[in-house]
């Protein structure tokens, strides 16, 4: 089973006009990765903070859609979205960073390393919000064996924690560089220096390409249309089945390219044909 960390969901309100009713949704730090997971029929759960007048509904919103939620309940609410059906947002409330009081702190951590015990691998995203609890949260995993998966953009921070698996986005990396990148080659020679001195396996994700860092070697698939959270869809669910790590680097890109309610067969037959190429040091 997978744990999906999530210390700041947001309901959404979707207002129809001229009505006075509204959908609900909730928008996630992971997006719609949950909604791969239970279409792929992998196990999984949230581990979420839940708070004042909000808290409710967005656990009443996942528990009628089958997820399995574990609620940390905090003093505050995480925020709110009101949209219009055609896009236009007429509201908004809550910020990018979650306050967590002190209390709210010790149970957060108290809730996780209980949470962990029984999963395979983690996914955390780290914004501003889970910036004071990514070191504990990575090194715990780490003592229990558990495979930790990162990103957002300052996860880059936490790589010197070593957890098993980074996903960064180029522009994320390129903001990083002290210098004006004008070739691949320098972009990839700069990359590896995020983990360069750690067991981190790092993948970056720009528009039209992945690049897998291991162990000296970056191994770049172009010219393919990406996914963010098909990326992390695919990285997890290899990670859960145990592929081998070399065939995970082609897993990852077919899931780009395929269509999202492609069987994980057909995937692996598509991932048969991707052609990588090789950036050595």
């Amino acid at each position: 089973m997978s744990l999906l960390v999530e210390l700041s969901p947001k309901l959404v309100l979707e207002f129809v006009e001229g009505k006075n009713s509204c959908e609900i949704s909730c928008d996630l730090r992971t997006k719609n990765l949950y909604k791969l997971l239970k279409s792929y029929q992998c196990d999984f759960k949230l581990l979420s903070t839940l708070g004042g007048n909000f808290g409710e509904e967005i656990y009443d919103y996942f528990t009628k859609n089958s997820v399995k939620i574990e609620r940390v309940d905090v003093r505050d609410d995480s925020g709110v979205m009101g949209i219009m059906r055609d896009g236009y947002r007429v509201l908004r409330g809550g910020s990018e960073r979650q306050v967590f009081t002190f209390d709210d702190k010790r149970a957060i951590k108290s809730k996780y390393i209980t949470s962990i015990y029984n999963e395979d691998d983690i996914v955390l995203p780290i914004f501003d919000s889970e910036m004071e609890f990514a070191p504990e949260f990575i090194k715990k995993a780490n003592e229990y064996y558990k495979n930790i998966i990162i990103f957002g953009p300052k996860a880059h921070m936490y790589i010197k924690f070593n957890p098993a698996i980074a996903i960064l986005t180029k522009e994320e990396v390129e903001e990083l560089c002290p210098f004006r990148i004008t070739s691949n080659y320098e972009f990839v020679n700069f990359s590896y220096s995020l983990v360069d001195d750690y067991k981190t396996r790092l993948i970056i994700v720009d528009k039209d390409s992945l690049y897998f860092y291991k162990t000296g070697l970056c191994y770049l698939i172009e010219n393919i249309k990406t996914d963010f959270t098909k990326t992390l869809f695919a990285t997890l669910f290899a990670t859960q089945n145990k592929m081998d790590k070399d065939d995970i680097i082609q897993f990852v890109a077919a899931a780009n390219v395929m269509p999202t309610e492609s069987k994980i067969g057909d995937i692996i037959e598509r991932s048969n044909s991707i052609k990588v190429g090789v950036y050595r040091r």
